[in-house]
């Protein structure tokens, strides 16, 4: 997980980020209760010359209230 504490920290991030090209296809979607979903991803991200850096399967687990979301969690499958 990324801690952003500041601005100068975003500002790193999204330099980085316009490195590299990330692909999220959602492969599958599960309600764990009324108020959590969770959605499994299979993600590849690629270099700005379109060769692949990276690719795996990630769970994003979103916490919903008042049709909003309010947390949302990754995990590394």
């Amino acid at each position: 997980m990324v801690a952003i504490k500041s601005n100068l920290d975003a500002f790193a991030l999204l330099k980085e980020w316009a490195k590299i090209h990330p692909h999220d296809e959602p492969v599958a979607i599960s309600d764990l209760s009324e108020e959590r979903s969770a959605v499994r991803i299979d993600q590849v991200v690629y270099a700005l010359d379109s060769s692949v850096i990276s690719r795996g399967m990630f769970e994003h687990t979103y916490q919903i209230k008042d049709r909003l979301i309010v947390r949302m969690d990754l995990k590394k499958l």
